[in-house]
């Protein structure tokens, strides 16, 4: 029925079609795109609509639909809600960068209306009181040139900080900083897979996104991130704080070590390979050759890791 129906042109036998499944949010976002499709896009958005309020959770594509013709009409504080509560329900890089992206949609908005003879002033009052209307309640949007991001931006970090927070003293974690410390352990023992959620890896993968390395790195030594984040991270600074890159290479061999088969071997391989290169350039290799001792002393049983290892400094 749907082929007959898109075969002879008829837009709402198409609907009428679509129209018999309405069980999920899907099938409502579906009927919006055959308007939009056919620029109607009241249409479009009243079954949007639709959908959204049919249901106690919205599906992130009906919402993504929402936000975009929202966008279109200049409504912009409805369209940031709708990114937010994404954001909020499943907090992460990627629905970070829609907020972001969604943001600058905003300021593109602003520039079109100034671009069209909309004096500066007024586009940023009008923009800014819409963006208040859709924000958390409470807060206000600083004034300065990315009003928007910076605002959107501030919010989300804040929720996550505040999230890992309530997580990890529901744990009863401490979250003292470990930066001074000989080790970085305390901050590498929590990047288990079920404590990913306590730890501050969603903070330190957003700053590596954003290339704030710095505040990655304080993230990830006051609360700890995953060890896959932790490799990311001393590869990323290893040029400018070699001396980082190294400490966390060394804290990573043990646990990268522990599976106990081949595959392990060789990733452990790798960072001390790693440590190697680094230790030239900090005038540690004496340091080094007795790490490499104590490494074939600890681990004399793996007979294979001991072969990888010998070949290191070849």
């Amino acid at each position: 029925m749907e082929t007959l129906a898109i075969q002879s042109g008829d837009l709402e036998a198409h609907v009428t079609v679509k129209q018999r499944d309405l069980s999920h949010p899907y099938s409502f976002l579906q009927i919006a795109e055959i308007y939009r499709e056919a620029n109607q896009y009241d249409d479009a958005l009243e079954w949007a609509e639709k959908g959204a309020y049919s249901f106690s959770r919205i599906d992130p594509r009906l919402s993504d639909f929402l936000a975009g013709e929202y966008h279109r009409r200049g409504r912009h504080a409805d369209a940031m809600t709708l990114i937010w509560e994404q954001f909020v329900e499943n907090p992460g890089l990627p629905t970070y960068e829609k907020l972001r992206a969604n943001a600058m949609e905003v300021k593109t908005s602003r520039d079109k209306l100034s671009l069209v003879g909309v004096p500066e002033q007024r586009a940023n009052a009008d923009l800014s009181r819409t963006l208040r209307s859709g924000a958390p309640a409470g807060q206000t949007v600083p004034d300065n040139e990315n009003t928007e991001w910076c605002y959107w931006r501030e919010n989300a970090l804040r929720h996550l900080r505040e999230s890992a927070k309530v997580l990890r003293e529901t744990d009863n974690r401490s979250t003292s900083s470990i930066e001074n410390s000989t080790s970085l352990v305390d901050a590498i023992r929590l990047s288990k897979p079920w404590e990913r959620e306590s730890d501050h890896s969603l903070l330190v993968e957003v700053f590596l996104w954003e290339r704030q390395y710095d505040n990655a790195w304080h993230e990830a030594t006051t609360g700890g991130c995953t060890e896959q984040l932790w490799r990311r991270l001393a590869d990323t600074v290893a040029e400018e704080h070699p001396d980082r890159a190294f400490r966390v290479y060394q804290e990573l061999i043990a646990p990268t070590i522990a599976p106990t088969n081949n595959m392990a071997y060789n990733e452990a391989i790798k960072l001390v390979s790693k440590m190697h290169k680094l230790a030239s350039r900090l005038h540690r290799e004496r340091e080094f050759d007795e790490y490499l001792i104590a490494l074939r002393t600890q681990y004399k049983l793996k007979r294979n890791f001991i072969k990888l290892l010998d070949r290191v400094k070849e």
